[in-house]
């Protein structure tokens, strides 16, 4: 499974997207914000609303059903903002 981590070019958005992104309450908030990868389903949904590309994998493999679940949420997201 992939796990992700928050690099240092996070810069502790406010209220980040990437909050909103994860369904399993697996990162805090913070500068950077942090990802536990005891809690990281390695969905990738947080990755894909980072607006400064913070957050990057540091395992290879991931779960199907987790991707699914992040392809679905980032389609979701892309229709409300159109």
């Amino acid at each position: 499974m992939v796990v992700y981590t928050v690099t240092t070019a996070c810069e502790g958005c406010d209220h980040g997207p990437c909050l909103d992104a994860c369904q399993f309450d697996a990162i805090t908030k913070g500068n950077p914000y942090k990802i536990n990868p005891e809690v990281c389903t390695g969905c990738g949904a947080c990755v894909k609303v980072c607006p400064v590309d913070a957050i990057v994998a540091i395992q290879e493999s991931i779960d199907p059903e987790a991707q699914e679940y992040a392809e679905k949420y980032v389609d979701e997201v892309v229709q409300l903002d159109d």
